[in-house]
């Protein structure tokens, strides 16, 4: 979720099954209707949220022609995109597409207003399951690094994935007494492997990185990998965790995260103390 600035909330999710996309009233109510085989779960949909507040609660709801499909458009619109982290410079919407190598696009949030949608649509359209078809959110590069080094910054780290890398999780903060963004990132060290052959991602670990707050928008440091402890063993952590809000408030910054895809909690960290813990990347 992100702020543009002019009072609008955008707010980037994804939607697993075509359930969802009934529960958002994004496609219209079918009794008994399949769940799609072949989900686009690799590419974020973003879109505006609206809010109201009446003397039944608050209410909060997208409108049908301001969502998109975050996808590239001057290459592979299939190329996955997700765990997006939205920031701006001088009045630019950047996307955090990947923290290593680096990989920042260029964005225009304007393209969300439900007056763009056919425009959009003609040039940049893509089917997202079988009953709804969804305009581009266009993100292409602007900046992309080069390896640092021979070899990642998690080279030898035990339990090393063939494919391991570091996914974004909440939007970046500007830290402005450092003129760096801080952002939160997490990793996957195991998988379990079900009887059907399906594998879920588990033994997740955060690390906390900075990178310049200027294009190219290099990598320049990393904290240590930690986890968040157990609600119910807090000597050990749970398997499954995702860090999704990043917010600074004062010398605090407060980190949502959920756990098992089932509950969720606030973590406040001391702001200097993960500072100090940052560890300078090697060019």
């Amino acid at each position: 979720m992100v702020s543009r600035g002019n009072g609008d909330v955008i707010i980037s999710f994804m939607a697993y099954s075509e359930a969802a996309l009934q529960d958002l009233n994004l496609i219209p109510q079918i009794p008994h209707l399949p769940i799609h085989p072949q989900v686009d779960r690799l590419n974020t949909i973003v879109a505006k949220l609206h809010l109201a507040a009446n003397a039944s609660g608050l209410h909060a709801w997208v409108d049908r022609h301001e969502v998109r499909r975050a996808q590239n458009c001057n290459g592979n619109v299939s190329a996955a995109k997700k765990n997006l982290g939205f920031f701006g410079v001088q009045g630019v919407t950047y996307v955090l597409d990947r923290i290593y190598p680096m990989r920042v696009d260029q964005t225009d949030l304007t393209s969300l207003e439900a007056a763009r949608e056919q425009d959009i649509a003609k040039e940049h359209n893509h089917t997202y399951l079988d009953h709804l078809s969804l305009a581009a959110l266009c993100m292409d590069a602007h900046a992309q690094s080069q390896p640092l080094h021979a070899h990642g910054p998690w080279h030898r780290c035990e339990g090393q994935l063939e494919d391991l890398f570091l996914h974004n999780g909440p939007h970046p903060v500007f830290i402005e007494e450092q003129g760096i963004f801080l952002g939160l990132g997490h990793l996957v060290r195991g998988e379990t492997t079900f009887r059907s052959g399906y594998k879920l991602p588990d033994h997740y670990t955060h690390q906390y990185f900075a990178f310049s707050a200027e294009p190219p928008f290099e990598l320049m440091a990393l904290s240590p990998e930690f986890c968040f402890s157990s609600q119910q063993a807090p000597e050990d952590c749970e398997s499954i965790q995702f860090a999704s809000s990043l917010l600074r408030t004062g010398d605090s910054l407060l980190v949502g995260f959920g756990v098992q895809d089932c509950d969720s909690f606030v973590h406040q960290f001391d702001l200097h103390e993960v500072l100090r813990s940052l560890v300078p990347i090697q060019h």
